[in-house]
């Protein structure tokens, strides 16, 4: 960037994951030393310094995120974006669809039955992408007349942003700003979030100036799905959020993490990392029978399972289910509880405590969750739970998702053992306490194809990009 010549950018932050991949990633900091003014666009503005990381709370300029009034009712829009949904999945033959739409149907009333199955066989019919494409467009008229779009244009008008930066582009609250920017002509940088964000999740026609992905393989599936996007138009960055992962200062020491979750000197643990009630509503007491039979096996009884809660979910549903199980702690994802909507100040201690549960787990035990990468980034074994032939075991968990497009690499890698039944799984487990390494190659070639790169310099070459995209914003 040429001597005294300032850009100024405006990052939209309406999760956690933006506070973890923008602020203690240390991509905040960089683009501050850059040079570039950086205007931060969040769910909420954070009433203390500390909530903020300290030393950075001074380096930008922190805006709450405008959500637009609704000013008309456009009955049947929600009915349109099932139709383009199911087209899109079904013309790019996406296993996730029927996968999740088995899942989510599978308690629908006859009325919501019939909805459905109208939606499904509609999509069959308009699959064609410039069918879909059209009605796409079609549905964000739709919406431009269902909402006022005018404080938002002016929300940006006084940022003046050089460029407006998406980092979870399938959150509703960044619709109305990138569409507000598309209007002012300001060029749009959207970071892929997360490895299921383009097989399972909406927004997916959205329109971008330039994307960063994980590695090559999402960049294949993006160029692929998405017909709209070429392949210039995207650059493999690798993901902030594994660069903890490789930064020391991020990993406590084992006498240190123990202390943390309130054990002795010298306990052994496996990690369970738990999912939503959404996804999982029975999960509570499957791990409730795993402690139980990790106390009637002689090589394991003396372990202890950290359930890492979800994030997002209800964390009061796990209370009354661990009463009377000594083996079982359970974590906090984060040390501020979310409030209703999800939200919450994550601090850089909720990565430190991550990456050092992880790193000092005989393993990590999951269903198809995300955290399964964390442990495979961190080379501890990761076990998977599949026991949907398991006659003892709960029945409301989505065991499935294993053979989503977004998981089914971890799957075919070998990088993550599966258990079909209780039996397979103890004797998984006591194979990772006595044999940690062996599947340590299955491991970093899963790590490779799917999160790219993991040096913990991802958010150097992400700033690298948004400082190359700043420049050439200049010449559009």
């Amino acid at each position: 960037m040429g001597a005294g010549r300032t850009y100024r950018l405006a990052i939209l932050i309406p999760n956690v994951w933006g506070i973890r991949n923008i602020i203690h990633s240390g991509v905040l900091r960089s683009l501050n030393e850059a040079g570039v003014e950086v205007h931060l666009v969040m769910r909420h503005v954070p009433q203390y310094s500390h909530e903020m990381d300290g030393d950075y709370h001074d380096a930008c300029e922190i805006h709450p995120i405008l959500i637009p009034q609704r000013v008309k009712r456009t009955p049947g829009k929600a009915f349109l974006d099932g139709v383009i949904y199911s087209a899109f999945m079904q013309h790019n033959q996406i296993r996730s669809y029927p996968i999740y739409s088995r899942w989510f149907r599978r308690s629908e009333t006859p009325r919501l039955r019939l909805r459905s199955n109208l939606i499904r066989s509609l999509g069959k019919t308009t699959q064609m992408p410039s069918i879909y494409y059209m009605m796409h467009r079609w549905s964000e008229s739709l919406y431009r007349r269902s909402v006022d779009l005018m404080p938002i244009r002016q929300h940006l008008r006084q940022i003046s942003p050089d460029l407006l930066w998406s980092t979870a582009y399938i959150t509703p609250d960044e619709h109305a700003y990138v569409m507000a920017a598309q209007d002012l002509g300001i060029p749009v940088l959207a970071s892929i979030l997360s490895f299921d964000n383009l097989t399972s999740r909406t927004s997916y026609l959205q329109r971008f100036h330039h994307y960063t992905v994980w590695s090559e393989w999402m960049k294949q599936q993006l160029v692929l799905f998405y017909t709209h996007v070429s392949p210039e138009q995207v650059t493999v960055t690798g993901t902030p959020q594994f660069d903890f992962h490789r930064r020391a200062e991020f990993c406590l020491t084992r006498q240190e993490t123990l202390s943390i979750l309130g054990l002795e000197p010298n306990d052994r643990y496996f990690v369970y990392g738990a999912s939503t009630r959404q996804l999982a509503p029975d999960e509570p007491l499957l791990v409730r029978w795993l402690a139980q039979r990790i106390a009637e096996t002689k090589q394991l009884k003396n372990y202890k399972v950290v359930v890492r809660l979800h994030p997002l979910d209800d964390w009061s549903r796990w209370n009354l289910e661990t009463d009377g199980l000594d083996c079982l702690i359970l974590s906090g994802a984060w040390l501020t509880k979310p409030s209703a909507d999800g939200w919450a100040f994550i601090t850089r201690e909720e990565q430190v405590r991550l990456v050092s549960l992880l790193t000092h787990a005989e393993a990590c035990i999951n269903i198809a969750s995300t955290i399964g990468l964390d442990a495979a980034v961190l080379d501890r074994p990761v076990i998977g739970i599949d026991f949907r032939d398991e006659p003892q075991a709960p029945a409301e968990l989505l065991y499935s998702e294993y053979y989503t497009e977004h998981y089914l690499p971890l799957v075919e890698s070998g990088a993550i053992r599966i258990a079909s039944n209780w039996g397979r799984l103890i004797d998984i487990m006591i194979e990772a306490v006595l044999f940690p390494d062996k599947y340590r190659a299955n491991r970093q070639q899963a790590v490779q194809r799917i999160c790219g790169t993991v040096d913990g310099r991802a958010s150097t070459r992400v700033v690298a990009t948004v400082l190359d995209l700043l420049a050439k914003s200049k010449e559009l």
